[in-house]
């Protein structure tokens, strides 16, 4: 648990530190706010990363609702201040209240985390051989649809990234997400049938999975048109997280049967 509470840790310290950059507007100020921006997202997949691996083990049930709660957290870190601090600050010319906020969601999560520890120590779980574990089952489906569907759709969103970042006008952006769903349909329908064949994911949650991924892109030209900044990168492929939260369901299985092999 040592090593998530030290993401945390970076987690909070990245936030800060974007939160005071945002008034600043210098071109070193904007590459630095970036560079925290991108270090900020990259430990929340991190950290999520290892929630997902922990969540796994059925003999820590009780570890979820804490996890469920840290991630609320973080994501109203990251909507609040990376993505909104700057509309908060240019309205109200302060950051005192960003700082309390700040400090109310780093105790609670910290708590959050100590709850989690005890857990996990009372269990004796090792957080590194669950991820070895996780990594040699990501192993077993490297080479199956499901996984080469979810890899294309990936780098597709780095695609989007790069998008974000270098597209001028409403019409390149709008164009470019046109570009991304087109991309995208051989995937999702790969996704698709998989998540039918395996008969761990309904109808029902297959097509609504799908459908969150298309809107989310759609919704990202609405937020690109209102909030023009590196903001909108969280957006679009936020709708990547409903599919893998299925795929997630298919990969427990395989977990699982790990777990009971020799």
């Amino acid at each position: 648990m040592k090593i998530l509470l030290r993401l945390h840790l970076v987690f909070y310290i990245s936030l800060f530190a974007f939160m005071l950059a945002i008034p600043y507007n210098s071109m070193d100020a904007n590459i630095f706010k970036m560079i925290l921006f991108l270090v900020t997202l990259s430990v929340f997949i991190l950290i999520l990363t290892c929630y997902i691996v922990l969540s796994f083990n059925k003999e820590i049930k009780a570890i979820k609702k804490y996890i469920y709660a840290n991630i609320v957290m973080m994501i109203n870190g990251i909507i609040g201040f990376l993505t909104l601090g700057h509309v908060y600050y240019s309205e109200n010319q302060e950051q005192i209240f960003m700082i309390i906020i700040i400090g109310v969601l780093f105790i609670i999560s910290h708590v959050l985390n100590l709850q989690m520890k005890r857990i996990v120590e009372h269990y004796n779980i090792d957080v590194i051989s669950e991820v070895k574990l996780f990594y040699k089952m990501g192993k077993i489906i490297e080479n199956t649809p499901i996984s080469n569907a979810a890899t294309k759709l990936d780098r597709i969103s780095y695609g989007f990234c790069i998008v974000v970042f270098i597209a001028e006008n409403m019409v390149i952006y709008i164009c470019a997400i046109g570009i991304i769903l087109l991309c995208s349909i051989k995937y999702l329908n790969q996704l698709r049938r998989e998540f039918l064949k395996s008969n761990l994911v309904s109808k029902a949650e297959t097509y609504f999975s799908i459908v969150a991924y298309v809107l989310c892109y759609l919704i990202s030209i609405l937020w690109h048109y209102y909030f023009q900044n590196i903001s909108t990168i969280i957006v679009g492929p936020l709708g990547l997280l409903f599919l893998k939260i299925y795929i997630q369901r298919i990969a427990v299985k395989i977990y699982r049967s790990g777990c009971q092999a020799p």
